[in-house]
């Protein structure tokens, strides 16, 4: 009785194995109780009556790889999962070099905080007159036109110390000594500039204890601010890492690791803001 269905299911295979694809089939008996398929998605789908029954033969093909332009199971927007990995893990690259980048922007902050830092702290008188102390002066020149400019005192003259208490100042053009005079003695050092025509002399205040403790003091106010200076830079870097790991292109893991690295940095340019404070608070204890 299934000769004749036989026959057309022969038929079928042989017409679908020509075809340049893999085929899969699916055959449906059709009778009490069964019911027709609907239709059969991307397939072929042949029938014949066979004793009162219906049989259907579906042949749907199966490709290997992925096809152009998709094919892959659907994610959520109804994008491909395998293009919504692709999007992920780029994302997630783009988030790991800008995290690296912001590390090393960090780095680079805590390193000009710590510049500053040495610039102040050499600005301190300690024992011996040292140049260094007028690195910070700044000079307003007046010219014949009226014109006026800052210049530091270092480019514009040569500064010596003769002996442990005295600077000289040479300005290179002797019309700048009166100007070089004045914005010595508007510092706030306590060191007295005298105009010798063509040099400065400057004496720099007797170290007495109390000098000495004023001194130390002023020098752990330049070491808290340095700190604090630390710590934003530290903080903003951190703020940019959580944000990115909120929007889900770090992993927690990642944004920890990176966290971490941060903290590292401060920690370290902490300690050496606590030596330096401390080298320079026992030059100007020592007598």
């Amino acid at each position: 009785m299934w000769c004749g269905g036989a026959r057309l299911l022969f038929v079928v295979l042989l017409s679908a194995v020509s075809l340049p694809a893999v085929w899969a089939f699916r055959v449906v008996r059709v009778g009490k109780g069964l019911h027709r398929p609907q239709s059969f998605s991307r397939s072929r789908t042949v029938s014949a009556r066979v004793d009162g029954a219906e049989l259907f033969v579906s042949s749907s093909v199966v490709l290997y790889g992925k096809k152009k332009g998709g094919g892959g199971k659907k994610g959520k927007g109804g994008k491909d999962e395998d293009e919504s990995d692709s999007g992920g893990a780029q994302a997630n690259d783009a988030a790991m070099q800008a995290a690296k980048d912001e590390l090393k922007a960090c780095n680079d902050k805590m390193k000009k905080t710590m510049d500053s830092l040495s610039e102040q702290l050499s600005g301190i008188q300690a024992g011996r007159a040292s140049p260094r102390l007028l690195d910070k002066v700044e000079v307003e020149i007046s010219e014949d036109d009226g014109s006026k400019y800052n210049q530091p005192l270092k480019f514009i003259s040569t500064i010596t110390s003769p002996d442990p208490s005295t600077l000289q100042v040479n300005c290179y053009d002797t019309r700048h000594t009166v100007f070089a005079e004045k914005a010595i003695m508007t510092q706030e050092s306590g060191m007295l500039a005298r105009n010798m025509g063509d040099h400065l002399i400057v004496k720099l205040p007797i170290m007495t204890q109390e000098r000495r403790q004023e001194l130390q003091k002023k020098a752990k106010t330049i070491s808290e601010e340095c700190k604090v200076s630390l710590r934003t830079a530290r903080r903003d870097s951190v703020d940019k890492i959580k944000k990115s790991e909120k929007k889900k292109e770090l992993s927690e893991d990642q944004s920890k690791t990176f966290q971490e690295d941060i903290q590292k940095y401060l920690d370290g340019f902490i300690k050496k803001v606590d030596q330096e404070t401390k080298k320079k608070e026992e030059e100007i204890m020592k007598v």
